[in-house]
């Protein structure tokens, strides 16, 4: 997901987001005049253009948060491909806990997977820190979105996408963050019955945990399904998200067809 997305913004990006990003957002105003403060007062006239040069990254971050949970995957599948073979070299069977640095590698893969989630809905949209409320307003990509039409589907994809799995993310990277791993207390890597591999971790948080025997774990989830449900739902967003921009933007800055 990563690099094909990152492909697309750094081709086609820069031409799409100046229609759609910029001039449009107040937010963007304040910093502009304060950019332009630091050499005279901007004129009226300079405001889209700085203010587009403030914000014709934020696109293109959201895409590379994406890229990081593809890197975090990649990195948990590799770890349970050598708890997989574990069992089998050592001729175990039935349900066994694997205490071996490939569980440590998939527990941190597990981490990075929910941080970089935690990462793409932060860039989206997240309010200022509280000392600075009456100030600065919401950052990220969607309040500088411009055309309407553009700013409604994109507001809709952010709902879709916190309703999912991303939405849990946040508590349980903040947890990861500044506590411990998010998993199971008493437990790490299992093989089960039947020979699949799995990461205990917590039920979902329902508000900040700050020690993680005050999780519960009474539903039986398993990380690395949890891990590739996230996975899936940002690549889905990420998709549908560049879709958006590109019937957002004027046609005479749309990629040319060819004959």
């Amino acid at each position: 997901m990563s690099h094909p997305h990152s492909d697309v913004v750094d081709d086609c990006g820069p031409r799409l987001r100046r229609g759609v990003l910029g001039s449009g957002s107040d937010p963007l105003r304040r910093l502009a005049r304060a950019a332009g403060s630091l050499q005279g007062a901007p004129q009226k006239e300079d405001e889209p253009r700085l203010a587009f040069e403030l914000s014709g990254h934020l696109l293109e971050e959201v895409v590379a948060a994406g890229g990081g949970v593809e890197h975090a995957i990649n990195q948990l599948r590799g770890a349970v491909a050598d708890l997989t073979k574990v069992p089998i070299e050592n001729s175990a069977k039935g349900p066994i806990g694997l205490s071996f640095p490939a569980a440590t590698e998939a527990l941190y893969a597990f981490g990075d997977v929910i941080r970089w989630a935690r990462a793409v809905e932060e860039r989206l949209d997240r309010r200022p820190p509280s000392r600075h409320s009456g100030k600065m307003r919401n950052q990220g990509l969607l309040p500088t979105l411009k055309p309407l039409r553009l700013k409604k589907r994109v507001e809709w994809l952010v709902k879709q996408l916190r309703a999912g799995p991303v939405g849990e993310c946040r508590l349980l990277a903040n947890f990861t963050l500044h506590a411990a791993l998010a998993r199971n207390p008493f437990a790490g890597a299992q093989r089960t019955a039947d020979g699949a591999v799995t990461l205990p971790i917590p039920d979902p948080p329902a508000h900040p945990i700050n020690h993680w025997y005050l999780f519960t774990c009474n539903d039986g989830r398993d990380g690395i399904a949890f891990a590739e449900e996230v996975r899936k739902s940002i690549q889905v967003f990420i998709d549908d998200l560049l879709n958006a921009f590109e019937k957002a933007a004027p046609k005479r800055l749309r990629p040319q067809k060819g004959p």
